[in-house]
C-alpha cells in the first residue's frame, strides 16, 4: 500500500487526499449525500475498497492533473461507523474526544448552541442516539456536472450499498447566482490551503495545510493531533505515527462537520421589513435591505459594508479581485461600516480581534473552516444549507467559532448581542437557573446615534448532524480490508 509520493507545490500528498478539502466541486452542482447505517460487515467492506478505488480516481492528484470528471465520491466515518468497522478501544480512543462523543451529546448541544427547536432531540436524523451519533456510520458525498448523471451515479452505486440501510438521503439544489437562501451572495471569505496551485486572491488568507489536513504542520508550526493505531503487520502499510510502536490513521485525513440548517427565509424578510417600516411609519423596503445588510455584514451582491458602506455595489460584489480584500482594524474600529456583531465580523475577524491588528490576524487564522455546503429546498417547502465544513480540530476551530464568536453576546466588547444570521436566539426561550433571560438583539452603530433592533428570532434552526473523519485513501483502503485492526 503505503503513502504516495506525489505531492504539490506545499508538499501535499496529493493523491491521498479526498478531493474536497481543496474545492467544493464547483464543477458538480449537483449533489446527493447518503447517511448510511453498516448492516453486513463483509458487504460492507466490499463496498469501501470498491469507494476507495473510485476515490483514487477523483482525489486531489487527478481531478487537479487529470481530466474534468463527470461525477465524483467522497466518504467520511462518525466514531460509530468506525466501530462498526472493527476499530479497537485502543484505536478509537486516539481520536478527538468531541468526535468520540459526536455532536449531539449535552456537552456539545451546549458549547453549540442547539437548544429549543435545534436540540438534537428533535433533529430529522443524527440526534440523540448511541454514542451521540444517531445511528449513522457512513457520509457518502454523490457530485455531479447534471442531473442525470448524479441519478446514474446513484443507480451505479445502489447494487455496492446493499451492505448498508440509509438511515436518510438528503437531495440538493444547485445555487443560483452564488446566492443563498436569503439572497445573500456566498462562499466569497474561504481561506487558501498552503499547497493549493490554484492562485491566491486578494484578501484571501493563506493558511498552512495543517489546519485542515492531518500530517501536516499547522499555524502553531505543529502536527496536529492524529488517530493512531497500534503497529502490527497488517498496519505496516500505514505511515508512522509521532509516538514509537504505532502507525498514523490520520495523515492525508480531516474531521468534517455536518450540520442541516434550515432557513426561516419568510421569518427573516418580515423581521427586516417590519423593523424598516417601524422606524420609517411606512414600508420601506430599501431601509428593510439596509438593516439585513448590516446584519450580514455584506450587500445581497456580495459587495462588503467595508467596501460600500451606503449602498449594494454588484459590480464589486462579483469582482473576486476585490469583493474579499479588506481589512477592520484601522478603517473601522468601531463598526461604522461593519457592525462588530455582523456575521461575517463574527465568523471572520480578520485584524480587529483585540487591540494588534497583526497578531489578531494570526489568532484567526488557527480558527478557520474550509465550508463546502450546498443548498437544499425541499416538497414541504423547508429550504436551507447542508453545512459541511473541514478542520484539523474540531474543538479549536468548528466549536470555538460557533460558541466563543457566534453565539457569545460579549463578543468584542458587546454587551447582548449574538450573531443575527445563525446565532441562537429565540425570544420565547426560558433563562437558565441562575442566568439572565437570553437576549435577542443586535446593535447596529451609527452616528450620532446608534441603532439597536430587538426582538430577533431564529432565522436558522438545526434539523440534523453528525461529527466524522474524513480519511485518506490509505486509511480508507486499510479500514476496508478484514482484520486490519
Amino acid at each position: 500500500m503505503g503513502t504516495s509520493t506525489s505531492t504539490g507545490a506545499g508538499g501535499l500528498e496529493l493523491d491521498e487526499i479526498q478531493g474536497l478539502l481543496l474545492r467544493g466541486f464547483g464543477d458538480c452542482p449537483h449533489a446527493r449525500f447518503l447517511f448510511l447505517r453498516i448492516r453486513d460487515l463483509g458487504a460492507a467492506r466490499v463496498a469501501l475498497a470498491a469507494l476507495a478505488d473510485e476515490l483514487a480516481l477523483t482525489s486531489t492528484a487527478a481531478r487537479l492533473l487529470g481530466p474534468r470528471a463527470e461525477s465524483r465520491v467522497q466518504l467520511a466515518f462518525t466514531a460509530r461507523g468506525l466501530r462498526s468497522l472493527g476499530l479497537g478501544d485502543d484505536a478509537l480512543a486516539s481520536f478527538p474526544l468531541e468526535f468520540q462523543e459526536g455532536i449531539a451529546t449535552p456537552d456539545r448541544a451546549r458549547i453549540l448552541g442547539d437548544t429549543g427547536d435545534s436540540a438534537p432531540e428533535a433533529w430529522e436524523f443524527g440526534g440523540r442516539g448511541d454514542g451521540g451519533d444517531g445511528g449513522i456510520d457512513v457520509w457518502l458525498g454523490l457530485y455531479a456536472r447534471g442531473a442525470e448523471p448524479l441519478r446514474l451515479l446513484r443507480a451505479d452505486w445502489a447494487d455496492a450499498l446493499a451492505g448498508f440501510d440509509v438511515v436518510a438521503e438528503q437531495h440538493t439544489i444547485p445555487r443560483e447566482g452564488d446566492r443563498e437562501h436569503f439572497g445573500f451572495r456566498d462562499g466569497i471569505s474561504q481561506p487558501a490551503l498552503e499547497g493549493d496551485p490554484a492562485p491566491l486572491l486578494p484578501g484571501q488568507d493563506l493558511v498552512r495545510a495543517g489546519e485542515f489536513v492531518l500530517g501536516y504542520p499547522n499555524q502553531y508550526g505543529k502536527l496536529p493531533l492524529s488517530p493512531s493505531v497500534a503497529a502490527s503487520p497488517a498496519s505496516a502499510g500505514l505511515p508512522a505515527a509521532a509516538a514509537p510502536g504505532r502507525h498514523d490513521l490520520g495523515r492525508n485525513g480531516s474531521f468534517l462537520v455536518y450540520r442541516k440548517l434550515e432557513q426561516h427565509v419568510d421569518a427573516f424578510k418580515t423581521f427586516f421589513a417590519e423593523a424598516a417600516e417601524r422606524e420609517s411609519g411606512r414600508p420601506d423596503p430599501a431601509l428593510a435591505d439596509y438593516l439585513a445588510a448590516k446584519c450580514m455584514g455584506r450587500w445581497p451582491s456580495g459587495a462588503p459594508l467595508m467596501l460600500a458602506p451606503e449602498r449594494d455595489d454588484p459590480a464589486l460584489g462579483a469582482d473576486p479581485l476585490r469583493n474579499n480584500d479588506f481589512r477592520f482594524a484601522e478603517t473601522d474600529p468601531r463598526g461604522l461600516r461593519c457592525p462588530i456583531a455582523s456575521h461575517i465580523r463574527r465568523a471572520n475577524p480578520r485584524d480587529a480581534k483585540g487591540p494588534d491588528p497583526v497578531e489578531s490576524l494570526q489568532v484567526v487564522q488557527r480558527h478557520r473552516l474550509l465550508r463546502r455546503g450546498r443548498m437544499y429546498h425541499e416538497a414541504s417547502g423547508r429550504r436551507g444549507v447542508h453545512f459541511l465544513a473541514l478542520n484539523a480540530s474540531l474543538r479549536r476551530q468548528f466549536e470555538f467559532i460557533q460558541q466563543t464568536w457566534i453565539i457569545n453576546p460579549k463578543f468584542e466588547g458587546l454587551h447582548a448581542d449574538r450573531d443575527p444570521i445563525t446565532g441562537d436566539s429565540d425570544p420565547h426561550a426560558r433563562p437558565e437557573p441562575g442566568r439572565e433571560p437570553p437576549v435577542t438583539q443586535v446593535t447596529i452603530p451609527e452616528h450620532p446615534y446608534r441603532r439597536r433592533l430587538g426582538g430577533m428570532p431564529r432565522f436558522v434552526s438545526v434539523r440534523a448532524g453528525a461529527y466524522l473523519f474524513l480519511p485518506g485513501l490509505s486509511t480508507l483502503r486499510w479500514l476496508a480490508m478484514p482484520g486490519a485492526r
